[in-house]
C-alpha cells in the first residue's frame, strides 16, 4: 500500500470485510500466510483475531512463510 494510504483503517476494514464474507459462507477457519519476517504485519494481524500457527522456509524463496489463522 502506498504510504500516503496508511494508518487510515483501509486494511482492517478490507479484513473484516474478508471474515464476516467466509462467515456468511460457513467457513470455520481462515488461514494466512505472510512474510514471517515482516513481525510489524504479524502483529497486526494478531491484533485483528490471528494466531500464529507454523513457518516454513521454501528453498525458492528468499523469506520464509509464516502461517496464521482465524477461527470464525
Amino acid at each position: 500500500m502506498l504510504p500516503e494510504y496508511r494508518h487510515q483503517g483501509i486494511g482492517t476494514a478490507l479484513l473484516k470485510h474478508a471474515v464476516n464474507t467466509a462467515r456468511d459462507m460457513n467457513c470455520g477457519i481462515m488461514r494466512l500466510s505472510i512474510v514471517k519476517e515482516n513481525t510489524t504485519l504479524r502483529k497486526w494481524y494478531e491484533q485483528n483475531g490471528a494466531v500464529h500457527t507454523g513457518k516454513e522456509k521454501y528453498d525458492f524463496f528468499p523469506f520464509t512463510c509464516g502461517y496464521m489463522m482465524i477461527r470464525l
